[in-house]
Formats: structure tokens, sequence, C-alpha cells
């Protein structure tokens, strides 16, 4: 019944205003009426919770030259604990708005309690579907309310603005272009603001392209950025780039493995030591490695492992570090039907 009605359908369209086309279009007509499967509906909203425990090995970011760090363990233990929450307010054929809330909080070991950081996120995202010539974009704003909390007091207060566009340039590519803005606070300057403090207006601005194979359950991707920021105090006035490159990798259904790394140049036009030990200009290269192996438990459970190295090197040693972050964590995820 389906080869004939796709045979049928066929002279239908190629054979207008032919006797085939008309016999065809009878044919047709006496067939069962088969409706297109409904589109699955989006879920309501979606939440997931994750708990772990992880070694970090420089939590004071001490400069790798021991004359010219502080005398002290910069290494510590922590648990960690987050959540998210995901709410679909407004759905349409060509409209999402979503709110959503996340909250991270980590607590270290050592009496390094000072370092105990607080996270919160509360934010709007909308999206659009446009039609630029035949490819289908998605134009997205999203705002987001940041406080962080050190040890309980007020540590920093942002308010981010991300601008986006998403689409495919083939079947089997994907490119997500963006530009984040924050207006940002961070307490008290210092003794020194128009040297010391770190308010002001940071920006990123690039793209990620995603390349998949035929299943789609693996990609490469490559990000470029540019990075900015026009701070109060001097030192902090910032212009560089980011590039990583990485991948996601499947072994069976359960098991996924990712890679990433990443390299970050910083340059500081206006920096001005406070230290006479140390004149030179700042100028940061910083490069990382991030690996992840997640196994699913259940369909809402997971565990991953994790391990992170971070490498920064600079023309001043106050800020040569090497850190090494590993650890595990459980994820538990739900959702409404």
């Amino acid at each position: 019944e389906e080869e004939a009605r796709s045979t049928w359908q066929k002279v239908v369209e190629k054979g207008g205003g032919t006797p085939y086309a008309q016999w065809s279009n009878e044919a047709l007509g006496h067939l069962p009426i088969v409706l297109p499967p409904p589109r699955p509906k989006p879920p309501r909203w979606n939440f997931s919770a994750r708990t772990g425990y992880e070694f970090d090995s420089n939590v004071l970011l001490k400069p790798d030259d021991q004359s010219l760090a502080n005398p002290g363990s910069p290494n510590a233990n922590r648990f960690t604990l987050g959540t998210r929450l995901d709410y679909r307010a407004f759905s349409g054929k060509t409209w999402e708005i979503d709110g959503s809330y996340e909250f991270q909080q980590t607590l270290h070991d050592d009496g390094l309690d000072e370092f105990n950081f607080t996270f919160q996120d509360f934010g709007m995202n909308a999206r659009k579907l446009l039609r630029w010539g035949d490819r289908s974009v998605i134009a997205g704003v999203q705002y987001s309310l940041l406080p962080g909390f050190l040890d309980g007091d007020l540590f920093s207060f942002s308010q981010r603005w991300t601008v986006s566009a998403d689409t495919r340039w083939t079947p089997r590519t994907r490119t997500l272009v963006f530009d984040r803005m924050s207006l940002s606070n961070f307490g008290p300057d210092g003794f020194r603001p128009k040297d010391t403090s770190r308010d002001g207006f940071y920006q990123d601005a690039g793209f990620i392209h995603y390349w998949y194979p035929r299943n789609f359950r693996n990609y490469v991707f490559v990000q470029e950025e540019f990075n900015s920021a026009f701070t109060r105090g001097d030192n902090f006035d910032r212009l560089g780039n980011t590039t990583r490159v990485g991948t996601h990798f499947s072994f069976g259904e359960r098991t996924g493995l990712d890679v990433s790394g990443g390299l970050r140049f910083g340059g500081y036009p206006h920096f001005s030591s406070l230290s006479a030990g140390d004149v030179a200009r700042r100028r940061d290269f910083e490069w990382d490695l991030n690996v992840s192996l997640t196994h699913q438990l259940t369909h809402r459970t997971a565990v991953r492992g994790f391990y992170r190295y971070m490498n920064s090197v600079n023309q001043n040693n106050f800020f040569d570090y090497t850190r090494h972050v590993g650890g595990v964590e459980l994820v538990i995820t739900a959702s409404s039907a």
C-alpha cells in the first residue's frame, strides 16, 4: 500500500494535466488517510543536580617561583554541589522563551574556607527561528544576573548579555556565533583603585564550529573568540584572544569521552606593577587540557570523572603558575513528561 501511494503521488506531481495524473489522484482518494506522527511536546522544565569531590593542586594560584610565593600549602580537596532549573515560559512556532536558575557551591578543607565559593545565575533566554535565504537561523538573546560570594561575603556582581546566531552551513555541521557582554563589580577596589580596580566592561565575541559524522553521536569542534576588558583600574585593561579545539566520542550507548584544549593570550597595555621587584609589562599565555569520561548509570543518573591541567606563563614571574584539578561527580537529571 505504501509503495503504491508513493508511486501515485509521483505521478500526480510530475504528470499534472494528464489523464494519468487524474487517475492517480482518484486512487489516492480511496486510500486511508495517513497522518504524520505528532511532534514530541518539549518538556516544560528540566532539572539537573550534581555533587562531587575533587583535588586542586593550586587553589591560591601561587607562582611557580617559590621565592615569590607566600608560605603555606596551596593545595586542597573540596566538595562541590550544583543545581540548575530551566523552565519554558513560552513556546510558539518560531519563538521560545526560557527562564533559568543555577546554583553552585564549593567547600574546601585544609583551612581554606575563605575560598569557599557560592555562585548563582538568574537567567532569561529568548530564541527565534528566522529564515536567511534557504537557511534556518536561530537568533538568541540571553540575560543573566550573576552574584558570587567568597565564604559568605559578596565577591562579584555581574550583569551579562549574550546575543547569538545558530545555523547549519551543511547537513553535518553547526556554527554558533556569539557576543557576550558583561558589566561587573568586584567589591573593594584596593588601596589604589586607579590601578587595582577590576570593575568594568568585559566582552567575549567569537564562534564555535562543529563537525558531525553520519550518526551525529560524536563531534569535533573549534572555537575562536576575541576577549577584551575595559576596567576602572588600568592594570586590568585587557586585549586578547582564546582558541579551543575538542572532541566528543561515544563508546556504546552509555559512555562518552570529552577532550579539549585551549590557548589564551592576554595583553595588558596599561599595566604598571605595584612591586619594585616586578617591572615587566604583563602579558599572559595560558593553556589548558580538559578530559572527562561520563557513564550513564540509569536513564536519569550518570557518573563523571574529570581532569584539568592549567599552565600560565608570563613576562612577570609573579603570574606564572601550574594547576591540576581532578575529581569525580554524580549527575542526576529530571524533566516534565
